[in-house]
């Protein structure tokens, strides 16, 4: 007995349709145009994709202006006169080394700044040149932990010494130096009178007294802002 070979899938579909179109003229209806075939991909690719755009869009569709990030500021009205910058709004458990973080890039920058803190929120970035500020302005002006603007406040507090100290007086001054390099140039040697001598002795010493202090005063300030930074 000759055994059937196995129809391909051309050959199936095409039994398919002839089966269906011999149970239409049975019935006595017109034929009508068969619907497309599911395994036939040659009327796709001819077709070619119906929706152009991805995503939902029709074609002429203009996407909402919401989904771009736009932020509300312009860096023209910047003043360039103005060296102070307004931070405000972080989070009350900022430290003076979190500010720092922010203008870290700007210390070493034409004088750098310094900061006055106004409240647990808000303090003022003080730059030594505008441009400087107006940099530290617009390279921040999006910033995600704080906002920033341009200070347009009172100013007196530049002005005024922040220790209320007063100006210190000019050091006195010696010629003791000078006349014993001359002297020892010319090889001659002056006698001086023990009042003289323990004046220039006292100089001396109040020369050394002063230099000490002022080290102690650097000493004593690196050390604040090494506290500060590890609060």
């Amino acid at each position: 007995m000759n055994q059937i070979p196995p129809l391909n899938l051309q050959q199936m579909t095409q039994h398919h349709q002839l089966l269906k179109d011999n149970r239409l003229l049975r019935s006595g209806k017109s034929m009508q145009i068969a619907s497309p075939n599911p395994f036939d991909w040659s009327n796709r690719q001819k077709e070619g994709p119906k929706n152009e755009n991805r995503g939902g869009f029709k074609k002429g569709h203009k996407k909402s202006k919401s989904s771009k990030i736009e932020f509300n500021f312009d860096p023209d009205a910047y003043e360039g006169s103005t060296r102070i910058l307004d931070i405000f709004d972080f989070p009350a458990s900022f430290k003076t080394h979190h500010l720092h973080e922010i203008f870290q890039e700007y210390e070493n920058m034409r004088g750098g700044y310094r900061i006055k803190w106004m409240d647990d929120t808000r303090a003022l970035i003080i730059f030594e040149h505008p441009a400087t500020a107006r940099k530290a302005y617009l390279d921040n002006v999006t910033n995600q932990t704080a906002q920033i603007k341009p200070y347009d406040g009172p100013t007196d507090f530049l002005q005024k010494n922040p220790n209320n100290a007063q100006p210190r007086a000019r050091p006195a001054t010696t010629d003791m130096v000078a006349k014993r390099l001359v002297h020892g140039a010319l090889g001659v040697r002056v006698a001086r009178s023990p009042e003289q001598r323990q004046a220039e002795n006292q100089i001396l010493r109040n020369a050394r007294d002063q230099r000490e202090q002022k080290r102690n005063e650097y000493t004593k300030r690196s050390q604040d802002l090494d506290a500060a930074f590890n609060e």
